[in-house]
C-alpha cells in the first residue's frame, strides 16, 4: 500500500498562517510539545472568515495522510475549535541545559493579585531534542546558546528550550528562532555567536 490515512487531533498554539492571494487562510502552523506542524485547511474551512492570531490556542481535528514511497506525512484540518490552553505541556528538566518545551499562559492579575505581572520572553530558541539531533550534540548547542545570550546580556529575555522533531532529521542538528520562526539546520558550535547576533543583536 503506497499511502495510508488516519485521524489526528492536535492541541497547540498558532505560530502563523498561510494565506491565498485573496487573503483567505489555507493553512496554519501549530506549535505543541511535539514540535511544529504545518496543517492544510479543508475547502470547507477555507471559506470561513478565520481570525487565527499567533499565540491563539486551538484544537485541530482532521486526517493524516502518510505516503510511504516519499516518506511524507500531510495533515488536513476538518475542524478547528478554540481551546483554553494548558498551563504547561511538559515539565522542564531539572538541571537539563535544554529543558522540555514549556508553553504557559501569563498569569492574570486576578489570579496573582499580590505579584507584578510576569513579563513574557522577548524570544525563544527551540532546539530539537530527538534522536538524530541529540546524536549530533544538540544538548551542547543549548549550553552554547545560553552562554552566548548571557554574554550579550540577553539571558533573561531570550529562552532556550528543547522541542520535539522539527522534521529535518537529515539536516540535524536543527533549531527554530521565535518569534521570527527562522529555521536553522546543520548548526555548528562556532556559528552560535553569529546566529545570536543575527536575530537579537
Amino acid at each position: 500500500m503506497s499511502s495510508s490515512k488516519t485521524q489526528f487531533h492536535l492541541v497547540g498554539r498558532v505560530l502563523g498562517v498561510d494565506s491565498s492571494s485573496k487573503g483567505k487562510i489555507k493553512g496554519l502552523h501549530l506549535l505543541n510539545e511535539e514540535g511544529t506542524h504545518r496543517i492544510k485547511l479543508s475547502s470547507s474551512l477555507r471559506s470561513q472568515p478565520w481570525t487565527l492570531e499567533p499565540g491563539t490556542w486551538v484544537s485541530v481535528r482532521g486526517t493524516e495522510k502518510h505516503k510511504a514511497k516519499q516518506d511524507k506525512t500531510k495533515l488536513k484540518a476538518k475542524q478547528i475549535q478554540p481551546h483554553p490552553g494548558l498551563r504547561q505541556l511538559s515539565k522542564p528538566g531539572h538541571g537539563d541545559p535544554c529543558p522540555a518545551l514549556d508553553i504557559q499562559d501569563t498569569p492574570s492579575s486576578a489570579s496573582q493579585p499580590d505579584k507584578p505581572p510576569i513579563k513574557p520572553p522577548a524570544g525563544k530558541i527551540l532546539v530539537c531534542q530527538k534522536s538524530k539531533c541529540r546524536k549530533r550534540a544538540s544538548g551542547d548547542l543549548c549550553k552554547l546558546l545560553k552562554q552566548s545570550l548571557d554574554e550579550h546580556g540577553l539571558g533573561e529575555s531570550i529562552q532556550v528550550q528543547g522541542t520535539g522533531c522539527l522534521k529535518r532529521c537529515k539536516s540535524a542538528p536543527n533549531l527554530v528562532v521565535l518569534p521570527k520562526k527562522a529555521r536553522h539546520s546543520h548548526i555548528k558550535p562556532q556559528e552560535i555567536p553569529a546566529l545570536v547576533q543575527e536575530h537579537f543583536g
